[in-house]
């Protein structure tokens, strides 16, 4: 309750309260897949934090980058032998040491980020209040030139051999904003697309280069092609 305390407080960032941590999981989701960045629940420990489970495991499953932040019990408390709480995610941490806790955060949220996927920050709850120096910016990471373009000349080339290629869009291409992208893309080589899910756009992509959302088993799909490139 000291976190929320804070946030009231500070009021640096919106905080909206539901009656079920379940509920709080989703919502978090929603509204940062609707954004395109992060989402953030927080959620008391124990009960809460085993309540946001199924919450977190689904934006796992669709690569969605939620941050969890739960309460944890005191340093002195932990001294006595109290576990703590654990969740299917890519990054945790918990700020035990006010001296490391900017840097534990920004590696969290970086991994969240940049990989599209769950993360688990634990606070507890004594040391709420205590001052810590800022957070680090995050550094997007940076790709190999070398390694890019040789991925790209694989792709041609087997675009180049094949007679009936399909372009197979997962999921990172919303995460990442990079539906312009592969609709140029798309346009340029004249290839037909599939995705894998449904919160794909559709309407971004040029009617000569069919659009479809993927269905049935993916043997079923490859019946009809001889290359899918993903």
């Amino acid at each position: 309750m000291a976190f929320f305390k804070e946030i009231e407080a500070t009021g640096i960032l919106p905080l909206h309260t539901l009656s079920h941590a379940p509920g709080v999981g989703f919502a978090a989701d929603a509204a940062g897949l609707w954004r395109c960045t992060l989402g953030v629940a927080a959620v008391t420990y124990g009960a809460g934090a085993l309540n946001i489970v199924n919450p977190v495991a689904m934006a796992y499953a669709e690569k969605s980058p939620l941050v969890v932040v739960s309460g944890a019990p005191g340093a002195m408390e932990r001294k006595r032998g109290m576990g703590l709480h654990h969740q299917c995610t890519a990054a945790q941490c918990v700020l035990a040491d006010p001296a490391t806790a900017p840097a534990e955060i920004a590696h969290v949220l970086a991994v969240a980020r940049d990989r599209s996927l769950p993360a688990y920050i634990e606070l507890p709850r004594d040391l709420v209040s205590v001052d810590v120096n800022p957070v680090p910016d995050h550094i997007p990471p940076q790709s190999d030139p070398a390694a890019v373009v040789a991925a790209a000349d694989a792709v041609m080339a087997g675009l180049r051999a094949a007679e009936r290629p399909c372009l197979l869009l997962g999921v990172e291409v919303r995460r990442f904003r990079l539906e312009d992208a592969a609709s140029r893309l798309a346009s340029r080589l004249r290839v037909p697309t599939r995705h894998r899910r449904k919160t794909m756009c559709r309407s971004a992509y040029p009617a000569r280069c069919p659009c479809h959302l993927l269905r049935g088993t993916r043997a079923k799909c490859e019946e009809n092609l001889d290359l899918i490139t993903f």
